[in-house]
């Protein structure tokens, strides 16, 4: 963790240094620390596919069901085939009781 955090360091606009620690973060379930990574690194520009279900799965963890339900549709606008996405879409929606 000290590597990457020293790699952050280093090179603070890279995205990848965030992404990589925060998936560490997230296997801890640390996931207010993930959560600030990951958010980190898409204000920096990763807008990809990957980085918005990492999102929305740290949300759900988080219990921001009605945030995770946004990243979830975004990625089912961006993939609508990908079933695991409306299985955590449908879930979120079960725990806001919308």
């Amino acid at each position: 963790m000290v590597d990457l955090s020293n790699i952050i360091y280093s090179y603070p606009k890279h995205p990848a240094g965030y992404i990589a620690r925060a998936d560490i973060y997230f296997i801890m379930k640390k996931y207010k620390e993930a959560l600030n990574d990951y958010q980190k690194a898409l204000s920096l520009g990763n807008k990809n596919f990957t980085l918005y279900l990492k999102l929305a799965n740290t949300k759900y963890e988080l219990g921001l069901y009605k945030e995770a339900i946004q990243d979830y549709i975004y990625i089912l606008n961006s993939n609508p085939n990908y079933e695991y996405a409306y299985y955590k879409l449908i879930g979120a929606y079960i725990f806001t009781e919308d």
